[in-house]
C-alpha cells in the first residue's frame, strides 16, 4: 500500500469527496431553483408564450444540471468505504467469471 492509501489520507480524501459532493449539490439546487423561479415570473408576464419558453428553459437546465448531479453522486460514492469494497468484490467476481485471473 502506498502513502495515498494509508488510513489518515484515505479519511481526508473521503471527507473532501463528501464535502465536494455536498457543495456541488447545493450549488445545483440553488441555481436550478433560482432559474425555475425566474421562469415562473416569465410565465406570469408573458402568458402562454412564457410557458413555452419556460418548458424549453427547464429542458435546457435539466440537460445542464443532470450531469452535475451524477458527478456529485459519483464523488459521494468514491468517498464511501462500503462502495469501494463492493466495487472491489464485483471486479473480482467478474475477473473470475471471465477467466482474467488465474
Amino acid at each position: 500500500m502506498g502513502k495515498a492509501d494509508s488510513g489518515m489520507w484515505r479519511a481526508v480524501r473521503d471527507v473532501v469527496s463528501h464535502a465536494g459532493a455536498a457543495a456541488v449539490l447545493v450549488v445545483v439546487a440553488v441555481v436550478f431553483l433560482g432559474g425555475a423561479y425566474a421562469g415562473l415570473n416569465m410565465i406570469d408576464r408573458l402568458g402562454s408564450i412564457g410557458l413555452g419558453m419556460y418548458i424549453v428553459a427547464m429542458i435546457s437546465w435539466g440537460l445542464l444540471f443532470v450531469p452535475l448531479v451524477v458527478y456529485a453522486v459519483g464523488l459521494r460514492q468514491r468517498g464511501s468505504r462500503r462502495y469501494r469494497e463492493e466495487l472491489r468484490a464485483k471486479q473480482e467476481r467478474e475477473e473470475q467469471r471471465y477467466g482474467l485471473r488465474g
